[in-house]
């Protein structure tokens, strides 16, 4: 437990202190690949408040209405129609998400198979945020993060396959390249140096289970090697010691 605790804090400190540094970095320093870095992000939330926060990454669950619309679900979306249709955040993310030399991650959660809503949110993309989408990419995680500024990254699961959105999605943990793991399973890995084995060379998005009141914090997820988190904190894509 004493080696346990000490690595935490090790792992803590060079989070910090490499934030730090990051903060300092000229901004034509050149970057390393994307999964040397980590970065924060929420779920559920008002997309104008995520990014006025400087973060880059952001997850909506969407729905489908009793037209197969596509809607977007969560507390803080609730209060009008208008709010609940995903092409308005596609603007929002269009018009104050860039310009940035940080790429924005926008992550998909489907809770329909509808593939007329998987149609509609497709051509809302492409009619909002197509010059900023990232193409199909399954070794992004090797990808240098200044080649992707001005960019879309979008990462979704196995329900966009047949639709018009697979060939827009980014990465997808339906796949081998990008694990989507809670907060349980990303910091009590039943192999802990396999996951961080594989962080060095593909990505991981750590979920918090909200219904449970379980976050990850920003230094366990850095100690296990995962790289997003949406319950972390923080602005922007920060190197990883």
């Amino acid at each position: 437990m004493e080696v346990l605790l000490g690595v935490s804090a090790m792992a803590l400190a060079g989070y910090l202190l490499t934030r730090e540094v990051d903060s300092e970095m000229p901004s034509n320093t050149p970057r390393k690949r994307v999964a040397d870095y980590y970065v924060a992000g929420a779920a559920y939330e008002d997309p104008v408040s995520v990014i006025k926060k400087g973060m880059r990454l952001m997850e909506l669950h969407i729905g489908s209405d009793q037209q197969d619309r596509p809607v977007v679900l969560g507390s803080s979306l609730r209060g009008g129609e208008s709010e609940n249709k995903f092409e308005p955040i596609c603007v929002t993310i269009l018009n104050q998400a860039f310009p940035s030399r940080d790429p924005f991650i926008l992550s998909l959660v489907f809770h329909t198979d509808t593939t007329v809503t998987l149609n509609a949110v497709a051509k809302s993309l492409r009619e909002t945020l197509h010059r900023h989408l990232v193409p199909p990419t399954p070794e992004l995680a090797e990808v240098p993060l200044d080649s992707l500024a001005n960019k879309l990254i979008l990462v979704s699961g196995p329900e966009t396959r047949g639709s018009d959105l697979d060939s827009l999605v980014t990465l997808s943990w339906g796949e081998s390249n990008l694990r989507r793991l809670d907060y349980a399973r990303a910091l009590h890995p039943r192999e802990p140096e396999e996951l961080r084995q594989f962080a060095s060379h593909h990505l991981v998005l750590v979920v918090s289970d909200k219904s449970k009141n379980v976050y990850a914090g920003d230094n366990e997820v850095v100690a296990s090697g995962c790289q997003w988190n949406l319950a972390g904190s923080g602005a922007g894509f920060i190197e990883r010691v």
